[in-house]
């Protein structure tokens, strides 16, 4: 029993480290955007019932095969064991781009279960303010900072840093009382472009007569 635990903790550690080692390759593309493009990055662990597809992609996982997980990707079949990859790159929609890098943790033969980093690309952006349903299609939570100058967007929302009052930092573009003070919030929920959806929750950090510091939580995706 011992053993067993000491090899399971192994395996925690280097899957771990796998991890860490494919969000930090994600986050270190320092391209410029395109202009009216966003991006959304970060952390993610999924799960897959047997029989169902992994939401936006051709990935489904039907159940174990010779005590291996059993993926079918696009037409091919694909067996796994724990710590093996799953990846997928393509279009959840016109504007909308996902790139998936996944290791597989668990699976029995009704569910698996995968974690890794998740990259969400929405492009031809133009923020609307808009009630957003329950349910979509693809949903990541994905956590997020901004430096926004003043007269500036907070990126994908119709709102903006006015500047620095006695009353705090002004916050253009919201409905309710328009001033914050640090650690305040700061939430929006619309459309980011067409097709695509976005919640955010954020906290100021700090604020200047020029900038707005601020960190949260997107939660990006599409009808």
């Amino acid at each position: 029993m011992n053993k067993n635990l000491t090899q399971q903790q192994k395996f925690n550690k280097l899957l771990l480290i796998l991890v860490l080692f494919t969000g930090i390759m994600v986050s270190c593309n320092g391209n410029p955007l395109p202009v009216n493009t966003l991006i959304y990055s970060g952390p993610v662990e999924v799960g897959i019932d047997a029989g169902k597809f992994l939401p936006g992609t051709d990935i489904k996982y039907t159940g174990i095969e010779n005590d291996k997980a059993h993926f079918d990707i696009g037409t091919m079949p694909s067996l796994k064991l724990r710590g093996d990859s799953v990846t997928w790159s393509g279009k959840f929609n016109q504007n909308v781009q996902g790139n998936l890098s996944l290791r597989l943790l668990l699976f029995d033969q009704s569910a698996a279960h995968l974690a890794g980093t998740v990259k969400v690309v929405v492009r031809n952006a133009k923020p609307v303010k808009a009630v957003l349903p329950e349910k979509w299609a693809v949903t990541y939570s994905l956590p997020v900072s901004y430096d926004v100058k003043v007269g500036q967007n907070i990126p994908g929302t119709t709102i903006t840093y006015d500047g620095k009052s006695d009353k705090g930092a002004k916050i253009g573009g919201v409905s309710d009382y328009p001033y914050r003070q640090i650690a305040d919030s700061i939430t929006w929920a619309g459309h980011p472009a067409a097709d695509a959806n976005l919640k955010l929750v954020m906290r100021v950090i700090y604020f200047t007569a020029s900038q707005l510091r601020l960190a949260g939580i997107a939660t990006i995706g599409v009808p």
